[in-house]
């Protein structure tokens, strides 16, 4: 049995071991990733602006463009200069790169609109490495192979599609609540945009 190697919560890493040769940070990605967890947690304004971000997609197609430059412009200084980097990422990848009709969601009864995730899922779960060897992944598409003809047959013979959870369909009629007042303009674009951030994300 090999000897566990302990975490570097365990140890202090000695100081010449503590940068590259290049005088940056070694662990300075998981750093980053701590302060900015941190960071999240800590500010309700920077947390309450990535919500709304992540919110984007289930706004109607026409209002994402408007409502991203709202954001934008729109949030306190302190949250600009801390989420200037994932604004220009957001601005760059999201807005121009890809059209937004591909990773727009409004309207659609689920919560992605990725119809290879529950695949992709399953098939990371039954191979668990992330190099298998050909005979593990034969195996696992026969066995994918053999849930979709099992699947097959039940549709064949009547049966209905297995019922989604009940937080599901909660979130959902919460989310088709939400459009529901928008598009009877009971409630502004703003207030869609706050009542969907607070349902999406945590």
């Amino acid at each position: 049995m090999p000897p566990i190697l302990p975490d570097s919560s365990m140890f202090d890493i000695a100081e010449p071991y503590q940068t590259t040769y290049n005088n940056e940070l070694f662990l300075a990605r998981d750093i980053l990733i701590r302060k900015h967890k941190r960071i999240y947690a800590e500010d309700t304004d920077i947390r309450t602006c990535v919500r709304k971000l992540m919110t984007l997609a289930l706004l109607p197609l026409d209002k994402v463009q408007i409502t991203f430059d709202d954001l934008r412009t729109n949030s306190s200084e302190n949250t600009r200069q801390m989420l200037h980097q994932l604004f220009l990422y957001f601005d760059n990848h999201w807005m121009k790169s890809i059209p937004l009709a591909l990773w727009n969601a409004h309207g659609y009864n689920h919560r992605t609109n990725s119809i290879c995730q529950d695949f992709h899922n399953r098939l990371n779960q039954c191979i668990q490495k992330s190099h298998p060897n050909i005979w593990s992944f034969i195996k696992c598409l026969q066995g994918e192979e053999a849930r979709f003809r099992h699947m097959l047959l039940r549709i064949n013979v009547g049966a209905q599609r297995r019922r989604k959870i009940v937080s599901t369909n909660a979130i959902q009629q919460r989310i088709n609540t939400l459009n529901e007042c928008y598009t009877n303009n009971e409630i502004d674009r703003n207030q869609l945009l706050d009542g969907l951030s607070l349902i999406v994300a945590k």
